[in-house]
Parts: C-alpha cells; structure tokens; sequence
C-alpha cells in the first residue's frame, strides 16, 4: 500500500501551549494527508512508483478532454495547473500567502496548509499540479522544520507523484535535507544530487552557501549522488 507506512508523529496531550498546539495541527494535518494517500490507493490499486505515475497521468489526461469538450478545442492546457473556480483559487491562494508568512509558526503554518488542501479535489488533488505541489512543498518544508520527520518524508514522497513536482530542484533538496536528518545518508545524497543537476541547469542558488546550514555536508553529498546520476544516465544510453 502507499498509504502512509510511516510511525505516527506522537500526540502530546500534556505541555505547553505551543507544544499542544502543534501537536493538534499536526493530527489534523496527518488525518488528510492519509486521506489523499488512500484516494491515490483507490485510483491506481498499486505500490509501484510507475504504475502510479501513469495512472495519474491517465487521470489528468481525461480531465484535460473533459476540459476541452466543455471549453472547446483551444483550451489551454497549462490551466490545469490551478483550480478551475477561480474564486476557489483566490481562497487558496490566501491561505497559501498566509503560512508563508507565519515563518517559523510551526502549529499555525501547519493549520493554514491543513485549511487549503481542504479546498482541493480530493479524489483528484494532483489535477491542480502547480497548486497541490506548492502546499505539499511547502506542508514538508514546515514538518521538517517541526522535527515531524516522518511525515515530512511521508508528504515530499506523495508531492513526487504530482506531475510537474519531480522537475522542481527545491522539492528534491527537502527531500534530501529530510533523508539527511533520519540519517538516510544514501537518500539523501540521491535526493540531493537530483536537486544539483537541476539547480546547475537553472542557474539556482540552492548550493551557494548562503542561506543553508550544514552547506558543506550537503554539497559533498550533492556532488557525489550527481555523479551516480550522470553514470548511470550514461550507462543507459549506452545500453540502448
């Protein structure tokens, strides 16, 4: 099953405020994550990354022919990656703007993610791509923050289902810096060395230095998972 395999972040009950808090948005948060996990296990009834991915994509496809038979032949495709009520969108897109700035609110920052999956499809939350991976980047990014690891692994795994998210080179970083702190050194260096290939065709920033604690243990990881990549890549073409 791909629903989440991962330990139950502990529920405190006792603490201060602020521990209690993030305790009960981190329940409330867990409880519709898993809800998504086991809507993606009825659409595609398998646990092979690949079978997922093309069920997902077969989905998107027939909404994007649903969309067309209703708006007609020119519609354009890229507007599926926001949610079709506009008005809907705003309210998201509000929530959204909300956790962001809430930096470092861990239980609040949580809720508002919580609050605008809550707006998405469910049974077809990764249709709105641009929008679902956005809230799941950012839902980890606040986990990892949290020290809620698990289910911080446990949101970036289903956000690399979401088309368009495997391309992002920050989502593979928190990927990678969330392997690194469960001591999965091996993850995190092909996560990371994912995140630098794209981030060095982009021309980022994510390796510079600036802004990322423990840069150096990162980069060396980066660098060597990047190489294991490009062998690879290179052996299969050469196999073909």
């Amino acid at each position: 099953s791909t629903a989440i395999d991962n330990q139950k972040s502990s529920t405190m009950t006792t603490g201060s405020p602020d521990d209690t808090a993030l305790s009960t948005a981190v329940e409330a948060y867990e409880s519709e994550i898993e809800r998504w996990w086991n809507n993606l296990d009825l659409l595609t009834a398998s646990s092979d990354p690949n079978v997922i991915k093309n069920k997902i994509n077969q989905a998107m496809q027939q909404e994007l022919n649903a969309r067309i038979e209703q708006h007609g032949p020119d519609y354009d495709m890229d507007l599926l990656a926001n949610l079709a009520d506009k008005d809907l969108q705003v309210k998201v897109d509000s929530l959204v703007l909300r956790a962001n700035i809430a930096d470092g609110k861990y239980a609040e920052q949580l809720k508002l993610w919580t609050e605008a999956m809550r707006l998405l499809p469910q049974d077809r939350f990764f249709v709105p791509y641009e929008t679902t991976s956005y809230i799941l980047l950012g839902s980890a990014d606040t986990l990892q923050r949290a020290c809620k690891l698990d289910l911080a692994l446990s949101t970036i795994k289903l956000a690399m289902y979401v088309p368009g998210t495997e391309e992002i080179a920050y989502g593979h970083f928190l990927d990678g810096q969330i392997k690194f702190s469960l001591g999965d050194n091996n993850g995190a260096s092909k996560a990371f060395g994912r995140a630098y290939l794209i981030d060095k065709e982009e021309e980022g920033g994510l390796f510079d230095g600036n802004d990322i604690e423990d840069d150096a243990k990162f980069l060396a990881l980066a660098q060597q998972g990047a190489a294991e990549l490009e062998k690879t890549i290179k052996e299969n073409e050469e196999d073909m």
